[in-house]
């Protein structure tokens, strides 16, 4: 896995490759989807998506999973 695609590589321990990171709680939203515009796959016309789908791949499978006692928050 390259380090530098994960945003804790300055730790320098990371592991297990790149995965999904949730990047907007959950906890901010009333409805289970989000309507997105903007961007390159939805410039002409906004896009429902589910808030699960709402990720980047911004981590390792390490650095997320330290992560996840947060999540329920």
């Amino acid at each position: 896995m390259s380090a530098e695609k994960c945003w804790a590589a300055a730790l320098g321990d990371c592991d297990g490759g790149i995965s999904a990171e949730h990047i907007v709680s959950q906890s901010l939203f009333v409805s289970e989807y989000v309507d997105v515009f903007g961007f390159d796959w939805c410039k002409d016309k906004p896009k429902r998506i589910g808030l699960n789908s709402l990720v980047k791949n911004c981590l390792c499978r390490k650095h997320n999973s330290k992560l996840s006692i947060l999540d329920g928050a």
